[in-house]
């Protein structure tokens, strides 16, 4: 039995991001998104929250720190998530 799902997804994010000063930069989000499924009656609500840092150690290499919070309601099953990344981005 081959089962073809498929959603329809609704939402609106915001993100935001302030220079503190030429090499660093804070930066801030929040959206709310809905996910409809076709074929099967379910509907996904999520909320994603996030705050970090950016930090330009020269103009090839950005160290980067991010908080990540998402909540997703869903009649299969409901969940809460907590993330802390670090992340180096090298540009050539």
């Amino acid at each position: 039995v081959l089962l073809d799902i498929a959603a329809i997804e609704t939402g609106l994010n915001v993100q935001l991001a302030h220079g503190v000063s030429p090499n660093v930069f804070l930066t801030g989000g929040a959206g709310f998104n809905n996910y409809e499924f076709e074929n099967i009656d379910r509907s996904d609500d999520r909320i994603d929250v996030n705050l970090g840092a950016n930090w330009r150690l020269n103009k090839s290499i950005w160290l980067e720190s991010n908080f990540e919070l998402r909540d997703s309601s869903s009649p299969v099953q409901e969940f809460t998530e907590n993330r802390v990344m670090f992340r180096m981005r090298v540009f050539p």
